[in-house]
């Protein structure tokens, strides 16, 4: 019976760009020893070496040594030639990708690389050559035990490719936490207090009538870009992304400190920052302006939706109050329930909006507001 034992596998990375060998260390380093380098000449040198690497990943396009070259070196020398080599490179093209198949490459990946799929290519890969070693140390080992460790390889890279449309929803920085072994656990259904942004576009409905298919598209483009960037920046959870409404939250599913803090800093940082948007659209005759809700309050996470198509949801009052105080909130204001408010010192940016009425809610709420050009609010010690 094939007994698998975790080992540290080796991974060679070749590339001559820093920045790239940088960030595959970064994403490889914490699982797997790492050697790089800089060119097809130096990884040959590094292949001399007694310790061979358990995988290769090889840049295409490099001065000196093509990747193309490296692999044919690498294939036609008996001690190398059963090491998998993955090909990485920016040309998308399928002869390419044909060419890199017939020189003996296991697998191809297009850069930007997408870490989701880096990690489970490369997972999937050194299970099939720890297999392939086993067999052919042990030439009687059950055909039923290799199929079953396939199968448990391709289940376990299915889950990891589910995994992939979390960065849909999350900050980079949380992806890979939940990605961490147990940290789908993090998505199953449960209750939590979370803090809630809410974004709305002013005159979109207006453009969308009166403007053309592409300068709406370009307008969107923009005021998403601008929110997404700020998502990463401050690791909220990207819970509702549909053209004019974009709903964030905090504090799931990642517990930390300050997230109403974080949530109001997030808000103002947008408020901010799109002033920018603001006045390149106004020189197209576009009018855009934004208003944004803050809430904090207790609701349900985790996962909702059928086979093949799940989002990460938030259902409660909470989510309810944001949208409505992000529709009240003229352009360039912030809107914020007290509890959001109760988190924050004492400061003359931040103005009492008395008693307001919101639609789906019974009773008038009490709320405060920021405006745009407000110093950044801090937490109460």
């Amino acid at each position: 019976m094939y007994d698998h034992v975790e080992k540290k596998h080796t991974i060679l990375v070749v590339d001559d760009t820093p920045v790239n060998l940088e960030l595959l260390g970064s994403l490889l380093g914490g699982i797997y020893r790492i050697k790089i380098a800089n060119s097809g000449e130096r990884a040959l040198k590094i292949l001399e070496d007694q310790e061979l690497p358990d995988l290769i990943l090889l840049d295409v396009l490099m001065p000196g040594l093509l990747g193309w070259d490296v692999c044919i070196n690498i294939k036609s020398n008996p001690k190398l030639k059963d090491i998998p080599v993955i090909f990485l490179t920016s040309k998308v093209e399928i002869e390419d990708e044909k060419k890199g198949f017939e020189l003996g490459a296991v697998d191809y990946i297009s850069k930007p690389i997408n870490p989701v799929t880096l990690l489970a290519r490369v997972k999937t890969h050194l299970h099939l050559k720890d297999i392939s070693d086993f067999l052919k140390e042990n030439k009687t080992v059950l055909e039923l035990e290799v199929k079953n460790r396939t199968n448990e390889i391709l289940r376990q890279e299915k889950e990891l490719q589910n995994l992939g449309k979390l960065k849909r929803f999350f900050s980079e920085s949380v992806a890979n936490q939940i990605l961490l072994p147990g940290g789908d656990d993090l998505l199953k259904p449960h209750r939590r207090e979370i803090a809630v942004v809410f974004c709305d576009l002013r005159g979109f409905t207006h453009i969308v009538a009166e403007a053309e298919p592409e300068e709406v598209m370009r307008i969107l483009g923009d005021y998403h870009q601008l929110v997404g960037a700020q998502v990463n920046k401050y690791q909220g959870t990207l819970e509702h992304f549909e053209g004019d409404g974009i709903m964030i939250f905090f504090n799931d599913p990642i517990i930390m400190e300050d997230f109403s803090i974080k949530a109001i800093h997030l808000a103002q940082e947008i408020q901010k920052l799109f002033v920018a948007i603001q006045e390149k659209w106004l020189s197209h005759k576009f009018e855009i302006g934004l208003g944004i809700g803050v809430a904090r309050g207790y609701a349900t996470l985790g996962m909702i939706g059928y086979e093949g198509r799940v989002d990460y949801a938030a259902i409660g009052t909470v989510t309810n109050l944001a949208a409505r105080l992000s529709g009240q909130a003229r352009d360039g204001e912030i809107l914020m329930d007290v509890r959001s408010f109760s988190t924050l010192k004492p400061s003359s940016e931040i103005k009492n909006a008395g008693l307001v009425t919101l639609k789906g809610f019974t009773k008038p709420t009490e709320v405060y507001k920021i405006e745009r050009a407000s110093k950044l609010v801090d937490r109460e010690d």
